[in-house]
């Protein structure tokens, strides 16, 4: 508990975090990434996918693979992606399955991103989202009134907390300022 408390307290680029999410450690074999961008020169949906994951991913941007979503969808981009990726057997359709999820929701939601960094693999083959980010289309926003509500909601936490820390700071100065001197 004291570790989470700290956590909440640890500005990460200029912002508190609203909320932790933890999870027993996860013995990932493999880290994989994956996304669904939107590429303005085609305006396309493109699907990106590379075995280097994690940490790693930025120093194999080489590795990525692309796949362009010019038609519409059908499980076979997501398909098309786990192989160029290099994946075999089971990969191909647990990987596929989830890009077939992150698809969706870039649709539904009218995203610019979905990504997930890192998703585990585990000896067993099991898959894992470890970690994961969206951003959304500040244009499409009059359309989700559900993304408009999640970011009011965020945004009243994060000022909440800090009036809170400022009144909190407020009583510690007041407390132990000097009394007058008569």
């Amino acid at each position: 508990m004291a570790a989470a408390q700290t956590i909440f307290n640890l500005p990460i680029m200029g912002e508190y975090p609203q909320v932790l999410l933890a999870e027993s450690k996860y013995d990932a074999v493999q880290e994989f990434y994956l996304a669904v961008v939107l590429d303005r020169s085609v305006r396309r949906p493109l699907l990106l996918g590379s075995q280097q994951g994690g940490i790693y991913v930025e120093a194999a941007l080489e590795q990525i693979q692309q796949v362009v979503v010019d038609q519409d969808f059908s499980p076979f981009y997501a398909r098309k992606l786990a192989v160029k990726m290099g994946l075999q057997g089971q990969l191909i359709q647990a990987v596929s399955a989830i890009v077939e999820k992150m698809y969706d929701l870039f649709i539904q939601k009218d995203l610019d991103l979905v990504e997930i960094n890192p998703l585990g693999i585990r000896a067993s083959g099991e898959v894992m989202a470890l970690d994961g980010k969206i951003t959304v289309n500040d244009n499409a926003l009059v359309r989700h009134a559900d993304l408009v509500e999640m970011a009011l909601t965020i945004a009243n936490r994060v000022v909440d907390k800090e009036t809170k820390a400022q009144l909190t700071v407020s009583r510690r100065v007041t407390a132990t300022d000097d009394p007058p001197l008569d």
